[in-house]
């Protein structure tokens, strides 16, 4: 589709519903080698625009993995379906955090988001180029786990099964995703 941003490529444009088997049309899963981040620092970062409304979160982007049927997220970029707010959500070195912003999402607008983790462990939430939320979760290490894969669109395993699923598919478009193994500043994301 055409871009969210002037000088970008084209945007996807995914309607969050359907098949979410590995290679289905609903997003993209890389696997490739060398397609996941064991450590922080880490930067993600995207486009999107979306008018969706419903219950639970969806997925927009971020290096995700499954342990005994679990799906877990070393990092990535969330919406809470209810509220509209993005979340950054992460993984560092075992220990789980959760940030939330404050912009509707939902408004079908187009925002930026970007999500960071320092060396530090501290966790930051940017959108629209503006530092919304931040937290660093417990213990010390900065390891996450890259034995799954880096998807953009859709939590993995499973399909798209209605208002009883915790992790819905992104509905909307999605641009500019881009993964960096480092934090990006401030300034920066600006």
């Amino acid at each position: 589709g055409q871009s969210l941003v002037t000088d970008g490529p084209g945007s996807v444009s995914l309607k969050g519903s359907g098949d979410n088997a590995e290679g289905s049309a609903d997003g993209a899963v890389i696997t490739a080698v060398g397609s996941t981040v064991a450590a922080a620092p880490v930067s993600v970062e995207c486009w999107v625009q979306t008018g969706k409304y419903g219950t639970n979160t969806s997925f927009i982007c971020g290096q995700t993995h499954v342990t005994s049927g679990v799906f877990l997220t070393d990092f990535g970029l969330w919406m809470d379906n209810s509220t509209g707010f993005p979340r950054f959500l992460a993984m560092v070195g075992g220990n789980n955090i959760t940030v939330t912003g404050t912009t509707v999402l939902r408004d079908t607008g187009i925002h930026h988001l970007a999500g960071t983790i320092d060396g530090s462990r501290v966790c930051r939430l940017y959108v629209d180029g503006v530092l919304q939320s931040s937290g660093t979760p417990g213990g010390s290490g900065t390891t996450l786990d890259a034995s799954g894969s880096f998807r953009i669109g859709k939590p993995p395993v499973g399909p798209e099964s209605g208002t009883n699923a915790a992790f819905k598919a992104w509905d909307g478009d999605i641009c500019e995703v881009a993964v960096y193994s480092r934090a990006l500043s401030a300034g920066e994301v600006l």
